[in-house]
């Protein structure tokens, strides 16, 4: 790219921006008071200049040239009045700091092929969480994936602490959730019941731990029981499917559950259901990776001596703590199939507790440690054949997202889900 290749497309973001600006104070006219006021005042001058237009000029002063003068500033002073109004607007448009932050962004490395720097378009608090302000970027062509990799850089180039980067307005807007610097992001947010209520779910993506039937799981089924909302699990690859696969199975939302409580629900494998208008796509189960060392049958004698061992061996007792069911049978690959079929290749969420294959592979780096199997495999189909709106995955014991493949793997965070 020449030199004047780039000269031309920043004139052309220049040009494109001062419309925007224009139309955002326009916007800020409306809705902002003070900016109105200040709209005001100015159309009231102008049309008082105009009024008094001879009085101001002393047009009857000139002689033969106050004819001329008049028709001059007739012409001129309209002009100018619109010219000004439209200069307002730009200025109004304008968010404060919008020249630091982008020569800030600049200075960073946050730039595209031509070496422009995002455009602030707009500042404003959050009306989510009032101690966030949202800062809303033209990102000029620069993916999501670049924010979030400079993240550290841009925080100290708007000397901000970033809680959150993501599109909006389809992919034309990046926008940034942050608190300034100095006031930092709180390292501990305590839980309230109030946060969730009767309308909202709450969704594991496996492993939820339905093990032995003890006392103490008893008492954390009851426990989620009596919370304000609706839990939702998928079957990971630690789960007792003896007791999971003898459970009555009735229909919810569309779909084949199991319900340990009226409001504890497991979401069977290859089901479709429907949540507050979204189509929900379902399969638990994955290939454990903690068994090099074989699995062991109930009374084996080396269960003993390798409890009692310093070497730490990877093992796993069958229907003890391992279970073959962790991996789905011919039948529920292909009624998840069918089901995907009849809804026209396309659902809004698929929630799995294993990876499709590529994804594995990206995420074990050649390392070796995780393996594709038939169940990636299959996910893998699904992944190329179905028009999806987010993926959600655990197993993999990590927070990461994934913004090119619309996937989120999760381990121990919360994140929103569907909103009503």
């Amino acid at each position: 790219m020449t030199r004047n290749d780039r000269d031309n497309i920043n004139q052309r973001t220049e040009n494109r921006h001062l419309l925007r600006r224009m139309k955002a104070g326009l916007a800020a006219v409306r809705t902002t008071p003070y900016k109105g006021a200040l709209a005001a005042v100015y159309l009231l001058g102008a049309m008082l200049v105009w009024l008094f237009r001879g009085r101001l000029f002393a047009l009857d002063t000139y002689g033969m040239f106050s004819p001329v003068l008049e028709a001059v500033i007739n012409l001129l002073l309209p002009l100018y009045a619109v010219g000004g109004l439209l200069a307002l607007l730009v200025l109004l448009g304008t968010p404060w700091g919008g020249r630091t932050a982008r020569e800030g962004l600049q200075k960073v490395g946050l730039v595209n092929h031509a070496g422009e720097a995002p455009v602030l378009l707009s500042k404003r608090p959050d009306t989510d969480n009032p101690r966030l302000t949202v800062w809303e970027f033209d990102p000029c062509g620069i993916p999501l994936n670049e924010w979030e990799d400079k993240q550290a850089r841009i925080e100290t180039a708007l000397d901000i602490t970033i809680a959150k980067i993501a599109w909006a307005e389809g992919r034309k807007i990046i926008r940034v959730h942050a608190v300034p610097a100095a006031s930092e992001l709180p390292s501990l947010l305590r839980w309230e019941d109030k946060y969730l209520s009767p309308e909202s779910f709450v969704l594991v993506l496996g492993d939820f731990g339905i093990w032995d039937n003890s006392r103490r799981e008893k008492y954390n089924l009851d426990w989620l029981e009596d919370r304000p909302w609706t839990t939702l699990f998928l079957d990971g690859n630690h789960e007792n499917y003896d007791t999971l696969d003898n459970l009555p199975v009735s229909e919810w939302n569309g779909g084949k559950v199991h319900s340990l409580r009226p409001s504890v629900i497991h979401l069977m494998r290859g089901q479709l259901y429907t949540i507050n208008g979204q189509s929900l796509f379902t399969f638990g189960g994955a290939r454990s990776h903690d068994i090099r060392d074989g699995i062991l049958e109930p009374g084996d004698p080396r269960i003993k001596e390798w409890r009692n061992s310093t070497v730490r061996r990877l093992y796993r007792v069958n229907h003890v703590s391992w279970w073959a069911r962790e991996m789905p049978s011919d039948e529920e690959m292909e009624k998840g199939l069918e089901n995907l079929q009849k809804a026209g290749n396309r659902v809004s969420i698929i929630a799995t507790h294993c990876p499709y294959t590529t994804l594995l592979e990206k995420i074990d780096g050649g390392s070796g440690l995780y393996e594709a199997d038939k169940l990636s495999d299959y996910l893998q189909k699904i992944h190329d054949t179905i028009d999806y709106g987010v993926w959600l995955c655990g197993h993999m014991h990590i927070n990461r997202k994934f913004v090119a493949d619309k996937i989120v793997c999760l381990y121990e965070q919360i994140a929103p889900l569907i909103k009503k």
